[in-house]
């Protein structure tokens, strides 16, 4: 619970497959497993109507994710842009009772700005609710904003590098 385990690597070289594996596994074990990817974008509802959960804590999750201008609070996240669309379905996974996310190239829709914003709010309430997160990405810039407890990165044409943190530094304000 609270861990952020972060696969970084190049294109096809296998990231998504052990991704899949890692949510199968837990799956097996009986552990519910969010998909981001699964989550629906609901057309006909706004997007902060669209969290099941209320309106206070909608309002927070939206923020967290970057999405707490007033129009994209009452704009259904199927008109939304790829990346706010992955800021919608993280916020939804904030919302959620799922005590596990999975999210296959994470952040890769974002600006690199935007996304160590994102990729730092994800941690520090990953840690803060004791949720897992599972994540997989091409991009090597977010490994000081999610401070992943494991990370697992493979350079091209070396082998698979494992990196665990068992004490993690304090989640400060964001640099």
């Amino acid at each position: 619970p609270g861990d952020v385990v972060l696969i970084t690597a190049a294109s096809r070289a296998g990231k998504s497959s052990l991704l899949r594996a890692l949510a199968a596994a837990l799956r097996d074990r009986g552990v519910p497993v969010m998909d981001l990817a699964e989550i629906p974008l609901h057309a006909d509802r706004a997007a902060v109507d669209g969290l099941e959960c209320p309106l206070p804590e909608a309002l927070a999750h939206l923020g967290r994710a970057g999405l707490s201008e007033a129009h994209l609070l009452v704009t259904p996240p199927a008109h939304f842009s790829e990346g706010q669309r992955f800021r919608y379905r993280l916020a939804a996974f904030f919302a959620s009772d799922a005590p596990v996310l999975v999210a296959d190239e994470f952040a890769a829709t974002l600006d690199r700005i935007t996304a160590r914003a994102v990729a730092w709010q994800a941690g520090k309430f990953a840690r803060a609710a004791g949720k897992t997160l599972l994540l997989a990405t091409t991009h090597e810039d977010l490994d000081e904003d999610l401070q992943p407890t494991l990370r697992l990165w493979k350079p091209l044409g070396m082998g698979l590098h494992v990196d665990r943190r068992d004490v993690l530094a304090p989640v400060g304000e964001m640099p």
